[in-house]
């Protein structure tokens, strides 16, 4: 995903930033694409440790299926997965948004 396709990039002072985008779950994107740039953005680590990193804390496929819509189509509700990967803080929600937020220690 390039810079330009994140929704809202915010500056929360001199130590944190936030990116947040929408993934939708029907979509033919995975998940775990977009999550990795937005780290890569905020954080210039490199792109393959932080997909190694990514993968050490949750399989790519599972974190499509915990929030895809159930089998008749119905969407989930309620809940949400927070992930540190990098020095990010990453928060999936049900409903498709997605937040990253870099924080300096």
């Amino acid at each position: 995903m390039a810079f330009s396709e994140f929704i809202r990039i915010e500056d929360l002072g001199t130590e944190e930033k936030v990116i947040v985008f929408f993934h939708d779950w029907a979509g033919d994107t995975e998940l775990h694409l977009p999550i990795t740039s937005a780290v890569e953005e905020l954080t210039d680590a490199p792109l393959q440790r932080i997909e190694t990193e990514l993968r050490g804390s949750i399989d790519p496929d599972a974190l499509e299926r915990a929030f895809e819509p159930t089998a008749d189509g119905t969407p989930r509700e309620g809940g949400k997965l927070v992930l540190l990967i990098e020095s990010c803080e990453v928060t999936v929600h049900t409903d498709g948004w997605v937040e990253v937020a870099h924080v300096s220690a």
